[in-house]
C-alpha cells in the first residue's frame, strides 16, 4: 500500500508578488516574502501558466500546483534555477528582471511560488496569484 499525502488548504504566509508593469518589452520580476526562517539560504522559484488547472509539482512530494501544463509552465520550469528563481534571505528574495515577451494585452498570467532546498526538495508552496498583461 502507498502512503497518501493530504495537504490542507488555508492561508499560506509565503507570497510571491509580480513587480513592474506587465506590458510587452518591460522589465518585470517577482519578489518573494513570508518564507520561514528555516528556509534561509534555500531557493525559491516561480511557476507561471496561462490558465488554472492540474499540475503535480516535479519537485519531490507530489503536491498540486493548481496550474495548467502549457508553454508558459514549460518555460518557467526550464528557468528554475535561473531567471525564474532566487535565493531566500530573511524570508524573502527576488528573481532577476526579465523582458516580458510580446503577449497580447488582456492575457492573464497565473503564478505560484515554490521554496526548495539545494537537493530540490520542495519546502513551501504559495497561493496562486495572477497578473494581466497591459
Amino acid at each position: 500500500l502507498g502512503a497518501n499525502h493530504c495537504y490542507a488548504g488555508g492561508f499560506r504566509s509565503q507570497t510571491v508578488t509580480p513587480v513592474g508593469v506587465f506590458a510587452p518589452g518591460n522589465l518585470v520580476n517577482f519578489d518573494a516574502s513570508g518564507f520561514g526562517a528555516s528556509e534561509d539560504g534555500d531557493l525559491f522559484g516561480v511557476l507561471v501558466s496561462g490558465s488554472l488547472g492540474s499540475f503535480l509539482l516535479p519537485y519531490g512530494d507530489g503536491r498540486e500546483a493548481g496550474l495548467t501544463q502549457d508553454n508558459f509552465m514549460s518555460w518557467s520550469i526550464n528557468q528554475i534555477p535561473g531567471l525564474m528563481s532566487g535565493s531566500l534571505t530573511a524570508g524573502g528574495g527576488s528573481t532577476p528582471s526579465v523582458s516580458l515577451p510580446n503577449l497580447a494585452p488582456g492575457t492573464v498570467i497565473y503564478y505560484t511560488g515554490i521554496g526548495f532546498d539545494s537537493g530540490a526538495n520542495l519546502q513551501s508552496l504559495t497561493d496562486i496569484g495572477s497578473v494581466t498583461v497591459l
